[in-house]
């Protein structure tokens, strides 16, 4: 029987047999900064393996699920029961786009990863660095990632005093937190504000075309701060292309960066009885202060 990663290696190349897993862009419709930042990745080694490991979960864990959900948002749900892993990006991809012979070669530095989850993609980050700060709005991962020396809090305030006592950041990095935010233009705002203007850089992921609400317990509310996406929506039935240029341009750049590099990956996370794993398409956006704005 062939494996699980067999088959999604396949579905690259054989999109009817399944979901893709998408890394390639249309150039052509991309914002021209996005072009000419653009960075290739594929399915490496480390993508494969994650994927072999996706056999779907058992029966008690499904039914554990649905049962918790009745009372626990998704993300809670999920810490509690230690299932729903992601993956974003292998440790080679993350080399990849954010090497800097200063900051690797000198070693030191810092990491702060907004909404970190389980840590599975904090642990590619934070071999580039010396002191990791985390933080997560879901109890069960905060204790996970304590547990795994991640130096968490539970909070999405990123004014929190122990988050801002750690500042300046080498790398900050939030991976699918920002359509699930309250506040999401303030976010970026202090983000420039906590990075290191001369050697740091913001690794971001979203989800594209964009849907954003934000978990309250069981309940999904919009978010307080409505970004200027429209024309890049999910219901608007935006391509991936036209949502990250119109990203960029109405919420990355106003921010105050400036993109070094773009990307595309699948958005993995392991599934269930139903399905061995599940599939979205991330932009992988690397930015740096813009330093001839102000903040």
């Amino acid at each position: 029987m062939k494996t699980w990663v067999r088959e999604a290696t396949r579905r690259t190349h054989q999109p009817h047999f399944g979901p893709t897993l998408e890394y390639k862009v249309n150039k052509s419709l991309l914002d021209s900064a996005l072009q000419s930042t653009f960075v290739q990745l594929d399915c490496d080694k480390e993508t494969k393996a994650f994927i072999d490991t996706c056999t779907g979960g058992s029966l008690w864990e499904s039914v554990g699920s649905t049962v918790l959900g009745l009372f626990y948002s998704l993300t809670d749900a999920n810490g509690i029961l230690g299932r729903g892993q992601m993956f974003v990006l292998s440790y080679a991809q993350v080399q990849r786009l954010l090497h800097r012979k200063q900051l690797v070669e000198v070693g030191g530095g810092s990491l702060l990863d907004i909404g970190a989850g389980d840590g599975n993609v904090t642990a590619s980050l934070a071999s580039l660095v010396d002191q990791v700060t985390t933080t997560e709005v879901s109890a069960p991962m905060v204790a996970h990632l304590n547990t795994r020396g991640y130096n968490s809090v539970q909070t999405c305030d990123l004014q929190h005093e122990f988050v801002q006592s750690r500042k300046p950041y080498n790398i900050i990095s939030m991976l699918n937190v920002l359509d699930r935010a309250d506040k999401p233009l303030t976010m970026l705002r202090e983000i420039r504000e906590m990075l290191d203007p001369e050697n740091g850089l913001f690794l971001l992921a979203v989800v594209l075309p964009f849907s954003a609400f934000v978990e309250v317990g069981t309940q999904r509310i919009a978010p307080t701060e409505k970004l200027p996406m429209q024309g890049g929506l999910c219901a608007d039935g935006a391509s991936f292309e036209v949502a990250a240029s119109l990203l960029l341009r109405n919420m990355l750049l106003p921010a105050g960066f400036k993109l070094r590099h773009f990307s595309r990956v699948p958005y993995l996370c392991r599934g269930d009885i139903h399905q061995p794993y599940y599939v979205l398409s991330d932009a992988i956006f690397v930015m740096e202060v813009d330093t001839n704005k102000k903040s």
